[in-house]
């Protein structure tokens, strides 16, 4: 070795030891220590994860926290708080040490876990049309709080509606019967969503029911009165409708008054149809409804005879089976007279021997008439008898 190389070897070997007595180069020995003193941790997104390093206590150069190799650095204080968003889920490495030498940096793992929150839909498996339908939803977060609801009916995947609220209210109208599905998800405070709940309500049309009497008859210019019967399981009755022959009547009560004239016998078609507080109609009830005229009727007179100059006095019987007779028409031959009681008196002179011709009639309150009665009376002369006398 010359001269010249052995004096860089000796300069060299001088700074080594110069160094080494100054502490510029240093095995470090010692461990930090720090709280929570764990190897791995597991937090969700948004936490705040604090890790204090408590020994050595303040070094002159302070302490550093590398997080996914980027340093941060800590000159006053020994703590340090770490968050990560929800875009950073999955695991970090957290390395903590001291600005110096003497001690050994410590390595930390953190899991970020996004933990969403769960729903749970609850509400009836069947409702009425019209009626205001609740559903509840109960929420939890293992790492925080849901703070509002999103809700879709039937359209999966389109959640139309988002409320604070834990309860949903719907109603179905008269053309949505079936079945329907209610889907519920739950977002948390960290902006997580929750995997969808569903149900599924059968929407029902609860129709109100009514009946009407049995098929009836009446006789012309009578009053007759119909009233319905009606109810409604889930509601109450408001309304009828009524309708008369296929025409729609105004009457919108539980009973119905009609009549007839003598020009509308036969028979006639009423119907019914009861309407409840959810606009729901029942099926119509039909009633048949046989008018009649309602005539007079009256008695039969036998015929007979009688002599000249006898008096014949004639007594007709009448009756009406709805109402009253008020009126009698007799004819003589033809001819009308003015007696209108239920009797005449008749004669007849020599003059007037033979057969007649007597009808009678009866009008009741109705101002209808009965089938005319004919009455044949043989007038006879009435001729004396000789009686013989016999021979002498």
């Amino acid at each position: 070795m010359n001269l010249t190389a052995y004096l860089k070897t000796l300069f060299f070997f001088s700074l080594l030891i110069l160094f080494s007595l100054t502490g510029c180069i240093s095995d470090p020995t010692e461990r930090i220590s720090f709280s929570p003193d764990r190897d791995t941790f597991l937090i969700g997104p948004g936490d705040t994860l604090s890790l204090c390093i408590d020994y050595p206590a303040q070094p002159w150069g302070g302490f550093f926290c590398n997080v996914d190799n980027v340093r941060y650095r800590v000159a006053n204080g020994n703590t340090f708080y770490l968050t990560w968003p929800v875009s950073d889920t999955g695991k970090h490495v957290v390395v903590l040490g001291v600005e110096s030498d003497k001690y050994l940096p410590e390595t930390i793992i953190v899991y970020v876990q996004a933990d969403k929150p769960q729903v749970k839909i609850k509400g009836p498996s069947q409702a009425i049309v019209n009626d205001t339908v609740v559903f509840h939803v109960q929420g939890s977060d293992n790492d925080g709080s849901v703070t509002q609801y999103l809700w879709s009916i039937d359209k999966n995947g389109d959640f139309w509606h988002t409320d604070k609220s834990d309860s949903f209210k719907v109603v179905w109208s008269i053309t949505e019967p079936g079945n329907h599905t209610v889907r519920v998800k739950g977002i948390d405070d960290d902006g997580l969503i929750s995997d969808p709940d569903s149900t599924v309500i059968n929407i029902i049309s609860l129709c109100p029911t009514v009946s009407l009497p049995g098929d009836t008859s009446v006789f012309y210019n009578d009053t007759l009165i119909l009233v319905s019967s009606a109810s409604d399981s889930n509601g109450k009755v408001i309304g009828y409708k009524w309708k008369v022959d296929g025409l729609v009547d105004s009457c919108s009560s539980d009973t119905l008054i009609l009549t007839w004239n003598i020009k509308s016998a036969g028979k006639h078609v009423v119907t019914v149809v009861a309407v409840d507080d959810d606009s729901l109609e029942s099926i119509p009830d039909t009633i048949v409804i046989d008018v009649k005229a309602g005539i007079p009727a009256v008695n039969l007179i036998k015929d007979t005879t009688i002599y000249i100059n006898d008096i014949l006095k004639l007594k007709a019987v009448a009756y009406d089976s709805n109402g009253t007779i008020t009126g009698h028409v007799w004819t003589v031959d033809g001819k009308t007279s003015e007696n209108n009681s239920d009797s005449i008196l008749l004669s007849w002179d020599i003059n007037s021997t033979g057969r007649h011709i007597v009808t009678f009639s009866a009008f009741d309150n109705d101002s209808l008439k009965s089938g005319p009665d004919t009455v044949l009376i043989e007038v006879l002369p009435g001729f004396p008898v000789i009686v013989p006398i016999a021979d002498t």
